[in-house]
């Protein structure tokens, strides 16, 4: 047992064990939410079968019995005649089963996936880390002092990196970074498309604009003349009334002295009209 961690330490030299270490270690990190559900299921199916056998059966006499049978439940290892003495232990039996053995353990399946999905992601960077680390644990117990082993300046030598370079790397990084390059590389391309329809929309609504601006002076100058022709005919419109006023205003005269004529001339009548004999 006191060999296996450093067995582990020392596997992180290879970058394959490396990747499988972390993802179990992710895995196990990961899982806390999990165990927790499933120990409140085994706790409750455990207990519940324990009161249907009022705790008088061997496998559910005490507290470590229940969690060992309940366990082993999961696993395949039960008595069938137990769970068949009535039917309420029946019913426990498949629902636990069901939802232990089916339900809980797709959701595990899925959440491994979602634990190798996440290293899978760094594992090249991870592997590279955990290189770095043995190297330095294997540092510390050699001499510091000698030259050959640690020099003053390191050198470097790195690979050009070809074109195709980005599809080779896909080979690591995982599905989900070549998705996420997959959909960067797509909206970059939506967002070319997306300025060039922008582009011709502004060159649209700039024609429109244009049309707009000469529609407009063109009715804005309508708009005048039809002022001009209103004002003249507001004009004519006076001059007409105003000549109207003057000839009203000659015939109430002309009316005005037929008028006084007449009273003159009945006036006289009555002067000239003999008296009668008496």
């Amino acid at each position: 047992m006191l060999v296996w961690p450093k067995a582990v330490g020392v596997a992180r030299g290879s970058e394959r064990l490396s990747f499988l270490n972390d993802v179990i270690v992710t895995t196990v990190l990961d899982m806390p939410a999990f165990m927790l559900i499933m120990a409140f299921i085994m706790a409750l199916f455990g207990f519940s079968f324990a009161l249907l056998t009022r705790f008088k059966t061997a496998e559910f006499g005490t507290i470590l019995r229940i969690a060992f049978t309940v366990w082993n439940l999961q696993l395949g290892d039960y008595e069938q005649d137990l769970y068949l003495a009535n039917n309420s232990m029946t019913s426990f039996f498949f629902g636990y089963t069901f939802l232990v053995n089916i339900v809980c353990l797709n959701v595990l399946i899925a959440l491994m996936g979602d634990s190798w999905e996440k290293t899978q992601e760094k594992a090249k960077a991870r592997g590279l880390q955990k290189k770095a680390e043995l190297i330095v644990d294997l540092e510390q117990g050699l001499d510091h002092t000698d030259s050959a082993l640690f020099p003053a300046w390191i050198h470097c030598v790195q690979p050009e990196q070809a074109d195709g370079g980005d599809d080779d790397a896909d080979a690591w990084q995982g599905r989900i970074v070549a998705l996420r390059k997959d959909i960067t590389a797509a909206s970059k391309a939506n967002a070319a498309k997306v300025d060039t329809v922008k582009a011709k929309v502004e060159a649209v609504e700039a024609k429109v604009g244009a049309v707009e601006a000469s529609v407009g002076a063109k009715v804005d100058a309508v708009k005048a003349t039809m002022g001009a022709v209103e004002a003249k005919v507001d004009a004519v419109e006076a001059k007409v009334e105003a000549k109207m006023n003057e000839i009203k205003g000659m015939l109430e005269q002309l009316l005005a002295n037929a008028a006084s004529s007449q009273a003159a001339i009945e006036a006289t009548e009555v002067r000239v009209t003999p008296e009668p004999a008496h």
